[in-house]
């Protein structure tokens, strides 16, 4: 088991019924899970909530497309817990507005540890954590298959799926389907270090015919490798300040050709 202090200083630290996974409190009062093995957290430290909002939603434009009324195709690579999902559903839900939400993950966690994560706290929908701790458990997910696709629609307008399936796969399937592009996507991926693969700029080539025209990928990392990795894709990597009390900065990706975008062209440190 491996617990950095950095972890446990002053935070509260719970187990769940998986070992290899403990419940963190973050400091703005949400929770976040941590993977004892590798040490990786979920979220960050500074605030699951408030990283998710800020590096996310706010970064992506979702908050003002929704609060328009724009109908909106988000690809999530990452499920993770469910927070960003529960966020974005839940924004679309207030206002109204489409959202088809597509999500991909290599191992979805169980509906018992998510709910332990008490993100009802930070929805305007307090139900909604139960209804898709109830499609979780719905899902019957077979280990030995290579690529599964489970559908919930949580409103009328709004329709989300999850992929149970390697990533880079996906993205060629995404892509053989020539009438959908992102207007949105979520790159949240475990770290570099933990995760290489999914953070090449052969990876990032995938993504790219994804990426609506206009649209925004928007990520944690603002490592050199990661910025100069999709940069050599053909994308536009931009830094931009980070949520507050967290990360100094965070990532948005546009394409080169979008007029709306600013430097995309900064390689240092």
């Amino acid at each position: 088991m491996r617990i950095p202090q950095s972890v446990t200083r002053n935070r509260a630290v719970f187990p769940t019924v998986l070992p290899e996974l403990a419940v963190v409190r973050t400091d703005d009062g949400s929770n976040t899970l941590l993977d004892t093995k590798t040490g990786d957290t979920f979220h960050s430290l500074a605030g699951a909530f408030t990283e998710t909002r800020h590096t996310y939603l706010k970064n992506s434009d979702l908050f003002d497309r929704l609060a328009l009324g724009l109908d909106t195709w988000l690809l999530e690579m990452g499920l993770g817990s469910g927070l960003a999902l529960l966020l974005s559903v839940d924004l679309a839900i207030h206002y109204s507005t489409p959202l088809h939400y597509v999500a991909l993950e290599s191992n979805w966690l169980p509906a018992d540890v998510i709910d332990l994560l008490e993100y009802d706290n930070f929805l305007e929908n307090k139900s909604l954590l139960n209804d898709f701790l109830d499609f979780r458990n719905r899902c019957d997910i077979h280990t030995d298959a290579a690529d599964q696709r489970f559908t919930w629609q949580p409103a009328p307008t709004i329709s989300v799926e999850v992929h149970i399936t390697d990533a880079r796969n996906a993205f060629d399937r995404l892509r053989a389907n020539a009438d959908r592009q992102f207007e949105v996507i979520f790159y949240d991926p475990f770290s570099k270090e933990s995760n290489p693969k999914l953070w090449s700029s052969e990876v990032f080539r995938k993504i790219v015919p994804l990426l609506a025209p206009t649209g925004r990928l928007v990520t944690y990392s603002c490592a050199r490798a990661v910025r100069e990795a999709i940069a050599d894709a053909g994308l536009a990597p931009e830094r931009v300040p980070g949520p507050p009390k967290g990360k100094r900065q965070s990532l948005i990706v546009t394409h080169p050709q979008n007029p709306l975008c600013r430097d995309t062209s900064d390689h240092s440190q």
